[in-house]
C-alpha cells in the first residue's frame, strides 16, 4: 500500500507489495525520501515468522498481512537508526495496535532506476499521452462545431456555451506563474516530451508500450533471503521451535480475518 508520509520531520514515500516468484512469495518494502531509496526483500513465511517471535501476543498471518500492510495505510511510521535503518510501522485491528518492522538497506543504482526512475518515466508518459489525447479531441470538437456553423447550423446554447479551446493558454494555466520556481532540469524534461522523436525513444527506453495505460512494473532483481517454505509450512515450523509464553497473556486472534486457523 502506497503512501507519502511525514517521518521525522522529513518526507517519505513508503510502499508495501507482495511480489510473487515461481517457487516463494515475497513482501516488499520501500522507503524513499527523495534522496536515497531503501528496501527490504523478505519471504512472506520469514515476514510471519519474524513478527510471531518479535511480538508473542499478536497471531500474525498472510490474512492480517492481506487486512493491513497490503491494503490501509498505516497510523504510524517510525525509523531507528543503526547498522542499518528499520521502520516500524503501526497498524489497528478491532482497537488493537499491530505493528511490523523491517531492515531496511539502501539500494543500488539498478534498484534505484527499476524501483523509482523508470516508473516514474512511464508515469510522466502516460499523463503526456493522455494530455495530447485530450487536446486533440477539444481541438476536433471546435472543428465540428466551426463546420457546423458553416453548413448553416444554428447553435442556440447560452447556458453551456464556453469559449473555443486554446492549446498554448491551456499549457500556461498548469505552469507555475514564478518563473523563477522552474529550474533548468524542468525546462529539460519539457523540451523532451516536446518532440515526437524523444518521447519515441523514451517510450523505447522504458518499454512503455500502451499509450492509456501504464505498463507492468519493472520485475525486481533476484536478491534478498531465500524462500524456505510457503505459508503453509508455518504450522509445522513452530512446533520445531517453541514460542515465548508470557504469563497470563494469550496470542491475539482477529476473528474477521476468516482465513486465520
Amino acid at each position: 500500500m502506497p503512501a507519502f508520509v511525514l517521518i521525522e520531520n522529513k518526507y517519505h514515500g513508503v510502499d508495501f507489495s507482495r511480489v510473487l516468484d515461481p517457487d516463494c512469495e515475497y513482501i516488499k518494502c520501500v522507503l524513499f525520501d527523495l534522496q536515497t531509496l531503501w528496501y527490504e526483500r523478505v519471504p512472506l513465511v520469514s515476514l510471519i515468522n519474524r513478527e510471531n517471535e518479535r511480538n508473542p501476543i499478536v497471531t500474525y498471518n498472510e490474512a492480517l498481512i492481506n487486512s493491513t500492510l497490503l491494503s490501509i495505510e498505516a497510523v504510524a511510521y517510525t525509523i531507528e537508526e543503526t547498522e542499518t535503518k528499520k521502520l516500524t510501522v503501526k497498524y489497528y485491528v478491532s482497537a488493537t495496535p499491530i505493528t511490523f518492522m523491517f531492515k531496511l538497506t539502501a539500494a543500488t543504482a539498478e534498484q534505484l532506476s527499476l524501483q523509482l526512475i523508470v516508473p516514474l518515466w512511464r508515469t510522466v508518459l502516460l499523463l503526456d499521452s493522455q494530455k495530447r489525447n485530450l487536446k486533440a479531441i477539444l481541438e476536433k470538437k471546435d472543428a465540428e462545431l466551426e463546420q457546423y456553423r458553416l453548413e448553416g447550423a444554428v447553435l442556440k446554447r447560452t447556458s453551456m456555451q464556453t469559449s473555443k479551446f486554446n492549446g498554448e493558454e491551456f499549457e500556461k494555466s498548469y505552469m507555475d506563474q514564478d518563473d523563477s520556481t522552474i529550474t533548468r532540469e524542468d525546462k529539460t524534461i519539457l523540451q523532451l516530451l516536446t518532440r515526437l522523436t524523444h518521447r519515441h525513444h523514451l517510450k523505447q527506453a522504458v518499454h512503455f508500450v500502451d499509450r492509456n495505460t501504464v505498463a507492468a512494473s519493472v520485475a525486481q532483481s533476484s536478491g534478498g533471503q531465500s524462500c524456505s517454505g510457503s505459508p503453509g509450512d508455518t504450522h509445522n515450523k513452530r512446533k520445531k521451535r517453541k514460542r515465548r509464553a508470557i504469563p497470563g497473556i494469550y496470542p491475539i486472534k482477529f476473528p474477521e480475518l476468516a482465513d486465520q486457523q
